[in-house]
């Protein structure tokens, strides 16, 4: 049995869970048992497989939902006095197969919560008690071996980083505005637009650095792609990207703004709308913003096939609420609230009526 940690934006446990799944029926090894935020850790997930790490590492690493993968190894209390004492001596009783043989190794800390030490001190603790141990040199980059620590509250996780860098960066960006959307958040939005489904094509009405349209092209090579954006940096930022990316050329940009999409767009051309608006910081009064987002769905509602989806990122979730029951035309199918950059944005999933009503 082979036991694997993802970490992932809180929120999108499932999504890990269901992309974990596929791929391991598709290749046929086996059940897995599941676990969605084991000990109440937000963001991760852990699996069981009967298969072997060999046949199950490549498809961890093609996982596009996740950051790291972790093999988990020991989790344990912290007491309220001298917790780093603690971190210590159960770090340096760990058997730690890998340790036996590696040159060098790492020690990496992330703490969460209310504590008296950083997790550099974390750090310091569980690399002193390794050194100590097992005599490996320390190196914190050309390492061979990545102990990851976990102090979540008074409990800390260790386990074994298995990805030396984050499986979301895996877009090639030439144009980098201030706020750009995680690959791993576009992915489940392109997930949750259900792009298997209706014959039109995909659009981003606020393709900003292309992040949504690069992960379609990667994931739905045969899917025809549209992309705008009310002005034209962002248009070519995206073209950019999307040619240093490998997948130049795969979609259609165009300058265009977003409450105007019907004089761009056929009626009913489009089976799924993905994007991800300013959250309205740039907006100005109220009034912009909601005059912004009735215009976008009113026109979203026009360009959509009868049963296409509209999947939004959204930030004022009270305020959109307000203008998606002003505007109809649309079915609330799902929504969710995920952790982003210590932000908490809502994913919004519209169906567009079959009827208008």
């Amino acid at each position: 049995m082979t036991q694997l940690l993802f970490t992932t934006n809180p929120g999108l446990e499932d999504v890990v869970a269901a992309e974990f799944e596929e791929r391991v029926a598709a290749a046929g090894l086996g059940e897995t048992a599941v676990s969605l935020k084991p000990f109440d850790l937000d963001g991760q997930v852990m699996v069981d497989n009967p298969a072997s790490m060999a046949d199950l590492w490549p498809l961890a690493q093609q996982m596009r939902s996740v950051y790291h993968v972790i093999r988990p190894l020991h989790v344990f209390d912290l007491p309220d006095t001298e917790p780093l004492a603690r971190i210590r001596q159960v770090v340096g009783e760990l058997d730690i197969a890998e340790m036996e043989t590696a040159v060098s190794f790492r020690a990496t800390g992330n703490r969460t919560g209310e504590h008296e030490f950083t997790s550099v001190d974390v750090q310091r603790v569980a690399g002193a008690a390794l050194v100590e141990k097992y005599g490996t040199a320390v190196d914190l980059t050309g390492y061979e071996v990545d102990v990851r620590l976990d102090v979540i509250q008074q409990r800390c996780w260790v386990g074994l980083q298995l990805t030396r860098v984050r499986l979301s960066k895996r877009q090639t960006r030439v144009y980098t505005p201030m706020a750009a959307l995680k690959t791993v958040l576009a992915y489940a939005m392109l997930r949750f637009a259900r792009l298997d489904d209706g014959s039109g094509g995909l659009l981003d009405p606020f393709c900003g650095s292309g992040t949504i349209l690069i992960e379609a092209a990667q994931s739905f090579p045969d899917l025809p792609l549209y992309g705008s954006d009310a002005f034209p940096k962002p248009v070519q930022g995206t073209a950019d990207n999307m040619a240093a990316s490998g997948v130049g050329g795969q979609a259609q940009l165009i300058q265009a703004d977003a409450r105007d999409l019907r004089d761009h767009y056929e009626p009913g051309s489009m089976r799924a709308i993905v994007t991800n608006p300013p959250f309205g910081v740039r907006l100005g009064r109220r009034s912009d913003f909601r005059h912004l987002y009735s215009n976008f769905l009113q026109g979203a509602h026009r360009i959509l096939e009868p049963g296409g989806r509209l999947v939004v990122l959204v930030g004022r979730r009270r305020a959109f609420n307000f203008i998606l029951d002003k505007v109809g035309g649309f079915h609330l199918a799902h929504v969710r609230i995920v952790e982003t950059g210590g932000i908490y944005p809502a994913i919004f999933v519209l169906e567009r009526r079959q009827r208008e009503t």
